[in-house]
Formats: C-alpha cells, sequence, structure tokens
C-alpha cells in the first residue's frame, strides 16, 4: 500500500497545488520513517509534515495505519 500511494505521488509530482505533503498515522513509525526516506529521495525540496492521526480514524484504522496527503492543481 504505501509503495502504492508513493507511485501516485509521483505520478502527481508535476501537478501540485503545494510544495508540501503531509504523513498522516497510527503508530507507524517506522513505515512514516520510510515514506519520508522515499520522498527526499526523490523530491528533496518538498517540505514533509509529519502527525498522528486522531482518536477517530486511530480507532477505526486501528494501529499501523498511514496515509499521504497532497493537494493538485
Amino acid at each position: 500500500a504505501m509503495k502504492i500511494m508513493l507511485n501516485t505521488l509521483y505520478d502527481h509530482e508535476d501537478m501540485l497545488g503545494m510544495n508540501t505533503v503531509m504523513i498522516t498515522h497510527s503508530l507507524a513509525n517506522r513505515q512514516a520513517l520510510y515514506m519520508i526516506a522515499q520522498i527526499k529521495k526523490r523530491m528533496p525540496n518538498l517540505e514533509i509534515i509529519e502527525n498522528k492521526a486522531g482518536c477517530v480514524i486511530s480507532t477505526h484504522c486501528g494501529a499501523g495505519a498511514i496515509g499521504l496527503t497532497y493537494l493538485i492543481k
């Protein structure tokens, strides 16, 4: 799933509405660090914000959930 999220981001690279992406997760620290490293390799000028999922998402999805959020033009 992380590979699909990263490839989708790369497909939209030229259409990013902002120079920022967010990685939101619930106790998926290792996976978040992996995604950050992969994005920085390919898109070094991109600002990456890592944050924790809130209680509703964490309760619904459980530990290990991770998502990638960005705006496209």
